[in-house]
């Protein structure tokens, strides 16, 4: 139980050092706000695409709805990525709100390999070569 004492209190005096941080700069957070919005503009862009590949006929607003409440859920699950829980809770809330169900599943499907596999594979084909020319170090030279 101490343990987890120590550990929970040493988190929270984390997160209470971080957003005194944050409020002593405001302006200094405009920047990576912008970003990180942009990026959730463009990832719930990327989820509007893929159903409307597959022909469904979804509304930008409700995906942004529907994205926004999963990632509440994938969030809290504290499950890496959210992998699994993410999709459960989209598929869900489209289902519910009339997209039929084999729609909903592939273009969550297709959201998952466009956003997440995609990007990988090109990054590892990107960098093969990369480290192909450095010669292995020993671990006393790590150390």
């Amino acid at each position: 139980y101490e343990r987890f004492a120590r550990r929970s209190h040493r988190f929270f005096l984390h997160i209470n050092e971080g957003l005194a941080f944050f409020a002593s700069r405001p302006r200094a957070m405009i920047g990576p706000l912008f970003w990180i919005f942009l990026d959730w503009i463009f990832t719930i862009a990327v989820l509007h695409a893929a159903f409307y590949s597959v022909g469904s006929s979804v509304s930008f607003g409700q995906v942004v709805i529907a994205f926004s409440v999963a990632i509440v859920f994938a969030v809290l699950s504290f499950v890496p990525g959210g992998v699994g829980v993410l999709e459960v809770a989209l598929s869900s809330m489209f289902v519910s709100a009339g997209v039929p169900k084999h729609e909903a599943v592939v273009a969550i499907m297709i959201f998952r390999l466009s956003f997440y596999v995609i990007p990988v594979l090109l990054a590892l084909l990107l960098a093969r070569g990369a480290f192909a020319e450095a010669e292995p170090l020993m671990a006393e030279e790590i150390l």
